[in-house]
């Protein structure tokens, strides 16, 4: 919602700085409009076709190992996020992708009972750095 008005106060913006004899120059202006949906709509299809492929590879992971964690998927699935065995704390917020699907994934496949839900994570900053975890 917040991206719809930036939108339409940019919009209003142009509207006003290409006036022109009393006409608004709408054809510009539908442009912009047609352009900036189509990015829209590029990136939901680019989004929703990374969340496949995550749905795809969790659910090969887990038919190989069924009683693995989410950690162990996680370094499989991105092992540029995992220091020093130790996961990137975003795979724990709770409007992680990840930690949704597998979620998801414990009671829509129900494979074993080693699988558990992952709880969401708060994390408190000072300066930037992460100083305290609550799970």
């Amino acid at each position: 919602m917040n991206r719809k008005r930036q939108l339409f106060k940019k919009l209003r913006e142009k509207c006003s700085l290409k006036k022109s004899g009393g006409n608004y120059k709408t054809e510009e202006v539908n442009s912009d409009i047609k352009e900036e949906n189509e990015r829209i709509q590029f990136c939901r299809e680019v989004t929703e076709f990374c969340l496949r492929e995550i749905r795809k590879h969790l659910k090969q992971f887990l038919s190989k190992a069924p009683f693995a964690t989410y950690e162990m998927w996680i370094h499989e699935l991105h092992p540029e996020n995992t220091l020093y065995g130790e996961i990137d704390h975003r795979f724990y917020l709770s409007n992680s992708d990840h930690r949704n699907i597998w979620n998801y994934s414990c009671s829509e496949y129900n494979i074993s009972n080693s699988r558990v839900l992952v709880p969401a994570s708060s994390y408190h900053y000072q300066e930037g750095q992460v100083v305290e975890i609550i799970r």
